[in-house]
């Protein structure tokens, strides 16, 4: 929701609504993940493990926005000769923090992302070695 507020005149993650986007990826695979915990079906741990991929190539795409929305505001403070530093650095700091914010918290959703696939992947193979075999002892009725 902060990604919306941060749309200006200069390349920031917000102008491809990356924040908003992997917000939602997030929130998708968390509640998969919550629910293949509270009702362990293979489809429902099927359905966290192929959301957790998409939601991992999100995130690489996202950091990326994010890491270079942090190079050009830096570049756009730092490196461009006028008289009007300081007055750029009081406007575009924030929008160079909260990229960084952006940042650390995909990278840290995405070390938990991919601790849940690990666990999502070893819980289905344990699903594909168990042998199913049931038998039936059906009482047995002669015709009359």
């Amino acid at each position: 929701m902060f990604g919306i507020t941060m749309k200006t005149d200069r390349i920031t993650s917000a102008n491809s609504y990356s924040p908003f986007w992997l917000g939602i990826l997030f929130t998708i695979c968390g509640l998969l993940f919550i629910l293949s915990e509270r009702n362990p079906t293979k489809k429902i741990i099927t359905a966290s493990f192929a959301m957790s991929i998409v939601t991992t190539i999100g995130l690489m795409s996202a950091c990326i926005d994010f890491v270079w929305a942090i190079v050009d505001i830096q570049h756009q403070i730092w490196y461009e000769k006028d008289n009007r530093t300081e007055e750029k650095q009081h406007y575009y700091m924030p929008l160079c923090i909260m990229e960084q914010v952006f940042l650390a918290h995909s990278l840290i959703g995405g070390v938990l992302l991919v601790t849940m696939m690990i666990f999502a992947r070893a819980a289905l193979r344990s699903s594909r070695t168990q042998v199913n075999n049931l038998t039936y002892h059906l009482p047995f009725h002669s015709p009359p």
